[in-house]
């Protein structure tokens, strides 16, 4: 654990950390890493966060098997006085689709590229990092807990 800053500057308090290399993203991993991240937030006391971060997480490791050319991921969660962010760091060089403006009458007929909009409504920040060798996709979900304000 660490300590962290936001930045004003003011102390946020430790920084509880949890990062996975997945060689191999399969049809089990999203399932399997619900459950661990479950049993993080209720480790970290951050239950109230349960339910909209594992549809996050799910659709981020989702996106790695659906669309990514490698199947290789890494995952890091991290959780703090403020909230959860979530990385998934993938090694597929195209950047995602982010199909979030369209008429709902276009929307209903396109099959794929919905899912960083589902990802985007459930998160309080979302970002997309190109990298030489693939990108970083991070959503940020902010506690709402007594005292502590959205970061």
């Amino acid at each position: 654990m660490t300590d962290a800053t936001e930045s004003s500057g003011r102390a946020t308090g430790p920084v509880r950390r949890y990062v996975e290399d997945i060689d191999i993203v399969t049809q089990q991993t999203p399932r399997r890493l619900r459950r661990l991240l479950t049993a993080l937030l209720i480790a970290w006391d951050m239950e109230e966060l349960t339910g909209d971060s594992v549809v996050v997480l799910t659709e981020l490791i989702t996106n790695v098997l659906r669309h990514a050319n490698v199947k290789r991921c890494r995952v890091t969660i991290l959780g703090g006085s403020l909230g959860l962010h979530l990385h998934v760091r993938d090694y597929d060089l195209r950047h995602p689709r982010f199909l979030s403006s369209r008429e709902p009458s276009e929307a209903a007929q396109v099959e794929e590229g919905r899912g960083l909009g589902i990802v985007s409504s459930y998160t309080a920040g979302l970002d997309i990092e190109m990298l030489e060798n693939g990108k970083v996709v991070t959503a940020y979900l902010a506690l709402q807990k007594a005292g502590v304000r959205d970061a």
